[in-house]
């Protein structure tokens, strides 16, 4: 015997056999109805995957940061008095943008006789990533609102913490200047 025989109910007679087909009509659903929302969950499924909304418009295309826009917004980020937070959010969403675009990383080097090297690419995305850090700290979960502040005591701390400057100032001096009055 397979399953199906095992579990379904044995019907004796003609009452049963009503019960069980109002209970066959209660718990199916119709074939129809069925196949229709097979098609709409594939119609949906292939507009997620191809950035489109089911009314036809590219969602890609609306969610693409204007490259031009971004770029005259840096550079006339002195004339607009922009913070420090908002300058680098700006260069940061510019780098994307260029990248996605397939253009050259702005964050690497550049030149006609200059062509960057891996560990050039390396470095932008390890700054380009301090400096998300650094926004993403600065900013405040609930409202989004990025304060300037913390940004620039978090920048401190990360170019203090990974400075080659400061390491060569340190190593001139023999370490860490000594405070007086403090025994080690």
């Amino acid at each position: 015997m397979n399953e199906e025989e095992k579990t379904a109910p044995e019907i004796t007679n003609a009452q049963e056999y009503v019960d069980a087909v109002k209970k066959l009509k209660e718990t199916t659903v119709d074939r129809a109805l069925y196949e229709k929302q097979v098609n709409d969950n594939k119609v949906l499924r292939e507009a997620i995957l191809e950035g489109r909304t089911l009314d036809g418009s590219d969602q890609q295309e609306q969610n693409k940061p204007d490259l031009k826009a971004l770029t005259e917004k840096l550079l006339k980020s002195g004339d607009d008095e922009i913070s420090n937070a908002e300058y680098v959010k700006t260069a940061l969403e510019l780098r994307e943008a260029a990248i996605a675009e397939g253009q050259i990383d702005p964050f690497l080097p550049a030149g006609q006789k200059i062509q960057p090297t891996v560990e050039d690419i390396a470095k932008a995305t390890r700054v380009a990533e301090g400096l998300q850090y650094c926004l993403d700290e600065a900013t405040d979960e609930e409202t989004g609102e990025i304060d300037d502040d913390i940004f620039n005591a978090m920048l401190k701390k990360i170019i203090a913490e990974d400075s080659p400057a400061l390491a060569m100032r340190l190593a001139a001096n023999n370490g860490p200047r000594k405070m007086k009055g403090r025994k080690k």
